[in-house]
């Protein structure tokens, strides 16, 4: 590691009394994205600075500018996308590809459902909502023959009720179902 001169010892000394202030401007420049920019902004200002010759980092502080030359550099390094700072830091910052995380851009969503996926269909729910009011034979009629298939002659035999009954109730349960969702249809 390369000793450092008196000169620059000086030049870091200035830089260390000054710090305070290069970061309240480094606040004020940066404004809301400080949080996101502002450190990496003033670290790599002052190594602008420091990359000048040794001569004219001392002119700067013999003029009384120093906090004025930095402050200066980060103005047009922040605004600017032409800049170091932008190709190094911010650059990445802006320009992403993935404009949602963890999105499978060929194919479905991997993370996230879609919306309204979980949901069930309006007619579904209304239709659920009105077999709720159904008495219970009539609930039984829509479970077993409406919902499972199964027949009236079968339903007929094991209930012992008359055949045309159940087939009567099937009908009218498909006209209340009907008349209660006609909106949804």
């Amino acid at each position: 590691m390369k000793k450092l001169t008196e000169e620059e010892i000086f030049v870091r000394k200035e830089l260390e009394n000054e710090y305070s202030q290069l970061v309240t401007n480094s606040r004020n420049v940066c404004g809301s994205v400080y949080k996101k920019h502002g450190h990496d902004l003033l670290a790599m200002c002052i190594e602008i600075y420091l990359l000048k010759p040794i001569e004219y980092q001392l002119k700067v502080i013999s003029d009384g500018k120093l906090v004025n030359f930095i402050t200066h550099i980060m103005n047009f390094q922040l605004k600017l996308d032409t800049t170091k700072y932008y190709y190094h830091y911010k650059k990445f910052d802006i320009k992403q590809r993935e404009l949602y995380p963890a999105f499978g851009y060929k194919g479905a969503n991997k993370t996230f459902a879609t919306p309204f996926q979980d949901e069930e269909d309006p007619i579904v729910t209304c239709l659920k909502k009105s077999s709720e009011k159904l008495n219970v034979f009539e609930k039984m009629i829509l479970n077993r023959h409406l919902i499972n298939g199964e027949k009236f002659k079968d339903l007929s035999e094991e209930f012992d009720i008359p055949y045309h009954q159940f087939k009567i109730t099937a009908k009218k349960i498909k006209t209340k179902l009907k008349d209660s969702c006609i909106h949804f249809l």
